[in-house]
């Protein structure tokens, strides 16, 4: 994890494997995260909007604490403090209030739903929180701490749900948990590829 501060005053909290760009003017706050996860406090400046763009959409504020996840082709952001305007490319715009969360892509802005921002902040603990989650959308949060690919062999495997509270920093042991928890075999093939396959 790395934080940045920012001209403004704000800070950017980068998650494992996340990669932001910044562009700040004298009339904008303008930022593009192009991977992985980051939490944004942002200091209050109502003449110059806090903008963050993650693929076909963008979250702008005036000032308000926020988590913004991009994975795969959906994004997600959830609001720990203030409130944000989110919008995607011809849609018109959703506001996000505290405690709120919403996920847009595929061309739309889902709805707004209760967060839980315990979950949602525990990477900043170095703890990963699933719950009910897909094996697809666990395994893509492991491998953004553990480094490397993790590839499965079997599509039906993606669908499998965990509930589990994960050391970060642990990642191999985690997916140790999660084969004897679920019908999966973990291979190690080298130390920058694991191999999950149904087991046999």
């Amino acid at each position: 994890r790395q934080t940045i501060s920012l001209p403004d005053g704000s800070t950017v909290e980068l998650a494992g494997a996340s990669a932001l760009s910044i562009d700040f003017t004298g009339k904008a706050r303008r930022l593009v995260l192009h991977a992985g996860e980051a939490f944004f406090d942002v200091a209050p400046d109502p003449d110059r909007p806090f903008v963050v763009e993650a693929a076909d959409g963008s979250v702008r504020t005036p000032g308000a604490a926020f988590d913004i996840k991009f994975a795969g082709d959906t994004v997600t952001t959830a609001v720990v403090r203030g409130a944000v305007e989110v919008a995607l490319t011809g849609l018109a715009p959703t506001n996000v209030g505290e405690g709120q969360q919403v996920r847009y892509g595929e061309r739309q802005i889902g709805p707004v739903r209760e967060a839980d921002l315990a979950q949602v902040q525990a990477w900043r603990q170095d703890r990963l929180v699933f719950q009910d989650t897909s094996l697809g959308d666990a395994i893509a949060d492991l491998e953004r701490y553990r480094g490397g690919h993790i590839v499965m062999t079997d599509s039906s495997l993606r669908a499998l749900p965990v509930t589990a509270t994960f050391d970060a920093r642990q990642a191999d042991a985690a997916l140790d948990t999660i084969a004897q928890t679920l019908p999966i075999r973990v291979r190690r093939l080298t130390d920058f590829l694991v191999v999950l396959s149904p087991r046999a």
